[in-house]
């Protein structure tokens, strides 16, 4: 059970790694040139770009969960 869960965790990061890649750099440059913080940049640039991945991750963990206690 260990190494399916560290394989999924592995898959899980390299999927949120190339959508946080995919953000264009532009966007945050475009930003910190307006004078936003880094706080406002990564709450209201970075994170909305981030939700699908988020709730695709957030899915694949319940249905992974979900089949280890449907098969225990």
């Amino acid at each position: 059970m260990q190494d399916s869960i560290l394989a999924m965790f592995g898959i899980n990061y390299k999927m949120a790694d190339q959508s946080i890649m995919e953000i264009h750099v532009y966007a945050i440059e475009a930003a910190s040139i307006d004078g936003v913080s880094n706080l406002y940049l990564y709450s209201k640039i970075c994170m909305p770009l981030s939700k699908p991945i988020i709730s695709l991750i957030a899915l694949q963990t319940f249905i992974g969960n979900w089949n280890d206690f449907f098969w225990a």
